[in-house]
């Protein structure tokens, strides 16, 4: 008899124990036996494969959840900064240009309709134009969004 090991991609699966056949050329098969330790082993490692990996997975999911924050708030904060820049421009701009601007406040509303600077800026733009009642509506609800 021989013993021989059955290998799949350098990991021994059993044993294979074989006879010289008589009738035949080669090797006859009569028997696997596979390896109790590395089949113990093997069913210990999965679950904690599989845990690891899952692990990994809300990992990286988190990270993916933190840098998509990360990125959203970095943006409204570069809106609203552009806002405060633009209640500068407002009072030093000349009235014709003023609807071209309410139209740029009412797109960045549109984009973020929690952004309060947008609505007082397009306040600041309507009360110059002699829109008192718009104007008092975008205040309100500045104010209503924070914007003190």
């Amino acid at each position: 008899m021989k013993i021989k090991s059955i290998l799949v991609s350098g990991t021994i699966l059993g044993t294979l124990l074989c006879a010289p056949s008589a009738w035949a050329s080669g090797w006859q098969a009569v028997t696997i036996i596979p390896p109790v330790a590395g089949a113990a082993k093997m069913a210990l490692d999965q679950p904690k494969k599989a845990e690891a990996l899952k692990k990994a997975q809300q990992a990286a999911k988190a990270q993916q959840a933190a840098q998509a924050q990360q990125e959203a708030n970095a943006q409204q904060a570069a809106q609203a900064q552009q806002s405060a820049d633009a209640s500068e421009e407002i009072a030093a701009m000349p009235v014709a240009e003023l609807p071209a601007k309410i139209a740029t406040f009412t797109k960045a509303i549109g984009k973020n309709p929690k952004d309060a600077q947008a609505y007082a800026n397009r306040a600041k733009a309507y009360k110059r134009l002699g829109f008192a009642a718009s104007a008092k509506a975008d205040e309100e609800k500045a104010r209503s969004l924070g914007l003190e």
